[in-house]
């Protein structure tokens, strides 16, 4: 593993000097690394220099080890990385914990992420005569490294450092134009001799560049004997001529890459290739015009419009689909029109959409997906156009999208402390046929979780609602993040797993004086109950409770019963409870913001004078009184531990959202 730390910490230095000071820049760099049996921990810093020094502490611990903890990384990774990032993983060994594959799979899906693998595989210097290696034991980085976006590259030894190198070209203008792979795994050097010799296949495939893509980039990877490309005039050359008149051409190990000479001619270009067996293609340039999308569900009420998914779209809900274009107006071609829409899958189109623009935006296009979509499917979004010449232009998605049974919400509505129980409300929605489900709640560092209800049976256009339940260890570091994992498997099909996932951002304890009894008064009471004897089903009674608590308060709730609606009034919480006179007292269960829990009890009384009100106790006006008076007099004091809270989540949001 050595050489693979080695090109790691090359290409990182490059990949930094190369990005530093330029609109490339990350925000942050993180590292996380995995052996066997352990992972981590992610080292996150926005200082190349600390993000170096990091580096230089990783070193082999003997080698060896096959499989390795490689997917557990990547998923913290994953769960640690703000949208739109790049991932590089370097190993030498296959996933251990490849029972994670869905949840990661769908985490790059959340996020679109692009993740890329360089896999060194030397047994003769790295495992035992003992072991026994599987040949297809790579195939999982190959799927993830696809769906992603991202290449997954093979080498040896010898040639790492000249292959890490490729990973570092990837830029922010980067254009995926086409790619394919043959076969089922992509195997490195020295793995070939497992298998059966194969006759040599001539296959062709036909790519498109226009007129805003220049620095294009052709790598071939695999069994390739033989290899030839035209451009749109029919002008040719070979893998033989190293600088002919389309390209230069490296040859490095395995891989191929043809880096297209400049200017690059607009139109559709033909790759000949001659192979024995497995071989990918992937081809990129560079472009000003790309374009993020993102699925959003149709909602009525107060606030019509389109409500963004978190998740990918859901079998049998209307769905639509938003393009927003980037750099729509920075071309050198004039106005750029975008036209259509097209879902690609490998067995071909799922339907060619028209894009419409979205209210006075000019760039940003909605078109309602096909109803028809299911599970098995599977594509990727190609947006369709004309550039300021009328000549065709096309940009892919990098990631391969998919498309869920169900769908699941996750949300919070309090803040997170160390030594602080926090609650999540989770739902489950199924638009289908009936299904029983198995849900399951895991969590990133792991903490153990408590969920209302483990199974879960919902008939067609239902929903499920629970809750679940975290106690945050003391130890847990303000500023860090808890991933919370929903996963709900259909316990009546083989289909795949659904995620929902939601970060939970650990607070520092808030500055919050308690009050050691929370006030709870009632203000008045009205009541119709007559003597013991008469009948009470028919005769209510009403009380009206003013609560003041600092933290202010999340819920009140009537013990073993519903959830009471409150409404603030001035420093006060005002609720009013109605009961039948066959129960003429109640226990009521209050929660604040801070997770804290208390009971109030209420009973019939009779009703208060007329004018008469009540006057919180000194210590607590004391409090609301130096509270009051940093705000406004005509406003609600907004609770010092909710005011932290959104100042941090706006800081947060600032970081990640940078440039």
């Amino acid at each position: 593993m050595g050489e693979e730390i080695s090109a790691a910490k090359l290409q990182a230095r490059e990949i930094i000097e190369r990005r530093q000071g330029t609109p490339q820049q990350p925000d942050f760099y993180l590292l996380v690394p995995f052996h066997d049996p352990g992972f981590g921990p992610v080292s996150k810093t926005s200082n190349p220099e600390e993000f170096w020094e990091v580096l230089n502490t990783i070193s082999p611990l003997g080698g060896g080890d096959e499989p390795e903890m490689c997917l557990s990384a990547l998923e913290l990774a994953l769960q640690n990385s703000p949208p739109y990032s790049e991932i590089f993983v370097f190993t030498d060994a296959s996933a251990k914990d490849a029972h994670l594959k869905n949840s990661v799979e769908s985490l790059i899906q959340e996020k679109k992420c692009k993740v890329t693998f360089l896999i060194t595989e030397d047994p003769s210097k790295t495992r035992t005569k003992r072991e026994t290696l599987a040949p297809n034991r790579f195939d999982l980085y190959v799927h993830l490294a696809e769906s992603s976006g991202g290449q997954i590259i093979f080498t040896d030894n010898d040639n790492i450092r000249q292959m890490a190198e490729i990973i570092g070209e990837s830029r922010l203008s980067s254009v995926t134009l086409f790619r394919y792979h043959k076969g089922n795994i992509l195997r490195p050097k020295g793995t070939q001799r497992r298998t059966k010799k194969q006759a040599p296949q001539l296959a062709k495939h036909q790519f498109w560049i226009d007129s805003l893509v220049d620095r294009v980039v052709v790598t071939i990877q695999g069994s390739v004997e033989f290899f030839e490309i035209r451009d749109p005039t029919g002008k040719s050359q070979t893998d033989v001529t190293i600088h002919g008149p389309l390209a230069k051409i490296q040859h490095i190990g395995g891989i191929y890459r043809a880096f297209l000479s400049a200017p690059v001619r607009p139109g559709e270009w033909t790759l000949k290739l001659r192979s024995k067996g497995h071989y990918s293609v992937y081809i990129q340039g560079e472009s000003t015009l790309d374009f993020l999308y993102y699925f959003a569900v149709p909602v009525d009420g107060r606030h019509p419009g389109l409500f963004m998914l978190d998740s990918p779209p859901v079998e049998g809900l209307p769905t639509y689909l938003v393009v927003m274009a980037i750099g729509l107006n920075q071309t050198k071609s004039g106005s750029v029109q975008l036209q259509s829409v097209n879902l690609e899958a490998r067995t071909g189109s799922l339907g060619e959409l028209k894009l419409q623009r979205r209210d006075s935006r000019v760039d940003v296009f909605v078109a309602e997906l096909p109803p028809t979509l299911s599970t098995t499917n599977s594509f990727s979004v190609v947006v369709h156009g004309m550039d300021g010449e009328g000549q065709k232009l096309e940009r892919s998605a990098p990631q391969v999208a998919t498309v869920t049974g169900s769908l699941l919400e996750l949300s919070r509505e309090t803040p997170v402390f160390p030594g602080r129980r926090v609650s999540i409300s989770w739902k489950v929605t199924n638009p289908g046929a009936p299904k029983y489900y198995g849900l399951k709640v895991i969590s990133l560092p792991r903490i153990p979780a408590d969920i209302s209800n483990a199974r879960l049976q919902l008939g067609f256009n239902q929903t499920g609602a629970g809750q679940i339940f975290l106690d945050i260890p003391d130890s847990a570091v303000p500023g860090s993040l808890i991933t919370i994992t929903l996963q709900a498997n259909s316990l009546n099909s083989s289909a795949d797993p659904d995620f929902a996932h939601i970060d939970l951002l650990v607070m520092p304890q808030p500055p919050v004086e308690t009050i050691s009894s929370p006030v709870c008064k009632v203000t008045s009471s009205e009541n119709s109950c007559g003597p013991p004897q008469s009948p009470c089903r028919s005769q209510q009674w009403t009380a009206t409770l003013q609560i003041w608590d600092k933290a202010g308060i999340q819920s009140v709730q009537v013990e073993n019963g519903p959830v009471l609606p409150h409404q603030a009034h001035g420093l006060m919480e005002v609720v009013t409870y109605t009961s039948d006179c066959c129960s003429q007292q109640a226990e009521l269960e209050v929660t604040n913001l801070l997770g804290k829990k208390y009971r109030c009890q209420v009973e019939v009384t009779p009703p208060a004078l007329p004018g008469k009100t009540t006057t919180p106790p000194d210590d607590f006006r004391m409090v609301a009184d130096a509270a009051a008076s940093a705000a406004a007099a005509d406003r609600t004091v907004a609770p010092c531990a909710t005011i932290w809270w959104w100042i941090s989540t706006i800081l947060l949001v600032i970081v990640w959202l940078g440039p």
